[in-house]
C-alpha cells in the first residue's frame, strides 16, 4: 500500500465544513494522520492528511473531497515504507 500526503484548503469553512467532515469520516480507515489549521477570522481552513491505502481507495477519497464546494486539494504520492 502506498502513502499520500493530502493538503485541503477550504475557503468557506463555515458553510462547507460539515460536508467535508462527512467525507473524511467515511474514509477514516485510510486516514492515518489529520492536522487541522482553522483560520477563524477569515472563515478559511487548512487540513493536512497522511493517507494510506490502495490506489482506488485513495482516489475515491480525493474525488469526494473535490466534490465539496469551496475546496482545493493537492496531493503527493510517496513510496511505501
Amino acid at each position: 500500500m502506498a502513502i499520500q500526503i493530502v493538503a485541503i484548503q477550504m475557503d468557506d469553512r463555515n458553510h462547507h465544513a460539515p460536508r467535508l467532515q462527512e467525507v473524511l469520516t467515511s474514509h477514516g480507515c485510510n486516514i492515518k494522520v489529520r492536522l487541522g489549521v482553522p483560520d477563524m477570522c477569515d472563515g478559511k481552513g487548512l487540513i493536512l492528511l497522511v493517507v494510506e491505502g490502495e490506489e482506488g481507495d485513495r482516489e475515491a477519497l480525493l474525488s469526494e473531497i473535490r466534490g465539496v464546494p469551496s475546496v482545493t486539494v493537492s496531493s503527493i504520492d510517496l513510496p511505501p515504507y
